[in-house]
């Protein structure tokens, strides 16, 4: 009787007289009660609001939606391989949300797909909780709020790059990538988080610094893959540089990006990785220009 007395929504839907799989809690042959988009009731027995659409699934089973939990539909790209960690790039940039495959796997009963980056290399990009909204936008099918999660990959899928009998678009010697075998892809995956370790905790350094009202550098932005040495040459580089530091710190560079600075003596210096660029000069603002490669 109080249901009856409640406002009853346009959206009101019951599915009557279906056989319900729920999976968890056992079958039943039943109606279930849909309220604004929602599933509110169910049972052998729901009361039918004035109203609402009833849907007559005699001989047909209802469930809940499948969830692919690894899925690479619906995206214009799937591998960034030219890289062995591509954790920079994510498959929301490349949903395609008019994809023929969200229908057909609509159709199949899935509801709900996790998109991953593919396995050309052993960290891959970022991946993608979508719901099968079909008719929605890029935006309008991902998943709020969903667990984000990055695509790793073993086996053989990640060593074809590194071998010219390979795929993934590798020609020649000269375009292969490493790793070539299984070995490598364990060394790129433990060195990455080795790296990693260590910038999270030149990041946390820099920030108890900045807390204490000290002068700081910031670390590296991005994945810079360096060499320990120079590394923390490039972090110290404010505190190290001078006239008489300036040929050994170019000896390094070459692990290092082009980069600006002045020192504190208001110094300006323009280091390259490689050959300055034609056309350009100290002339131009900077107290000492170099290359480390020339």
């Amino acid at each position: 009787m109080i249901l009856l007395a409640l406002p009853v929504a346009a959206a009101d839907t019951v599915i009557q007289n279906a056989t319900v799989l729920t999976i968890t809690k056992g079958t039943f042959h039943g109606s279930i009660l849909i309220r604004d988009g929602k599933i509110t009731e169910t049972g052998e027995k729901v009361m039918v609001p004035p109203g609402a659409t009833v849907v007559d699934a005699s001989g047909q089973y209802v469930m809940p939606g499948i969830i692919d939990c690894h899925s690479h539909i619906a995206a214009d790209s799937i591998n960034e391989g030219s890289v062995a960690v591509s954790s920079m790039v994510g498959i929301e940039d490349v949903l395609n949300p008019e994809s023929m495959a969200i229908y057909r796997a609509l159709a199949g009963g899935v509801t709900t797909a996790n998109i991953l980056h593919g396995s050309a290399n052993p960290i891959g990009g970022k991946c993608a909780v979508i719901k099968l909204r079909w008719g929605k936008d890029a935006k309008g099918i991902q998943f709020e709020g969903a667990t984000p999660g990055i695509k790793f990959a073993l086996g053989e899928n990640v060593t074809r790059p590194g071998r010219p009998s390979g795929s993934f678009g590798v020609s020649s010697p000269a375009s292969l990538r490493y790793p070539g075998t299984r070995m490598g892809t364990e060394d790129v995956i433990r060195e990455a988080f080795t790296e990693a370790r260590a910038y999270q905790k030149e990041w946390r350094a820099y920030q108890a610094k900045v807390e204490r009202h000290e002068s700081a550098i910031p670390p590296v932005e991005g994945e810079t893959q360096l060499p320990r040495a120079a590394l923390d040459t490039y972090s110290r580089v404010f505190k190290l540089l001078g006239d008489s530091g300036y040929s050994d710190l170019v000896r390094v560079w070459n692990y290092v990006p082009d980069m600006s600075f002045e020192t504190a003596a208001g110094n300006r210096y323009r280091l390259y990785q490689h050959r300055p660029p034609l056309g350009v000069s100290c002339a131009q603002g900077y107290d000492r220009c170099g290359g480390a490669n020339g």
